[in-house]
């Protein structure tokens, strides 16, 4: 008994074909679009996480420059509170100063209107001096210096008027005289000197005949 071949018509086999490369053409088509949907989501990922990335950084960079701020800060008040405890100390230091140069001028005064020379005189003036001069070696190591405004215009930054004087031997606005010593700390004023301004004399008044 003999087999029969089946034999397909050739249309057949080639609208098969068709479809079977029309399926994998779909296929590859999908996988493709797929794929690009797959590279644009990584790109739109990685460009999302670099700036959060910039963002973050840019955040440190404030809060460290911040923190810097911060310790500068706290370092330069830190600095003016205990320079401004050193400046209450000294000016209540140089009160007393000038009080034992104020004695020692009054002593030396004396002395010389009374003409006395006694050595026990001389050996207290002297005692005194010698205090007064490592009263002053202190200032001058903590950079303190006695202004010396006679002679210099009136500076209400530096100088407080106590009294003013007619002088014709100097400009108006002079300091001609020194009430209370100022001082210097550094460039900065620690205490005003009290001193006495000249002004123009005053013009001759006229005698009514």
């Amino acid at each position: 008994m003999s087999k029969e071949k089946h034999h397909q018509n050739p249309a057949d086999e080639t609208a098969e074909r068709t479809a079977r490369d029309s399926e994998n053409t779909a296929t590859v088509n999908e996988t493709s679009e797929s794929t690009e949907i797959t590279v644009e989501k990584i790109l739109a990922q990685l460009e999302d996480a670099k700036q959060e990335s910039e963002q973050f950084r840019d955040r440190w960079m404030r809060s460290v420059a911040e923190l810097e701020n911060f310790r500068r800060r706290v370092a330069r008040e830190n600095e003016d509170r205990v320079l401004r405890a050193g400046e209450r100390i000294l000016t209540q230091f140089i009160e007393p100063i000038d009080n034992l140069a104020r004695g020692i001028h009054s002593a030396k005064s004396a002395a010389e209107r009374l003409k006395d020379s006694n050595p026990e005189t001389e050996a207290f003036i002297q005692g005194m001096d010698l205090v007064y001069n490592q009263f002053m070696a202190v200032l001058e190591r903590e950079n303190v210096k006695v202004m010396d405004p006679v002679g210099s215009p009136f500076d209400p930054s530096l100088h407080e008027a106590l009294m003013m004087t007619e002088s014709a031997e100097a400009p108006p606005n002079t300091v001609v005289g020194v009430v209370e010593r100022g001082y210097w700390i550094g460039d900065k004023v620690l205490k005003h000197a009290k001193v006495v301004v000249c002004r123009a004399p005053s013009p001759p008044s006229s005698e009514e005949e």
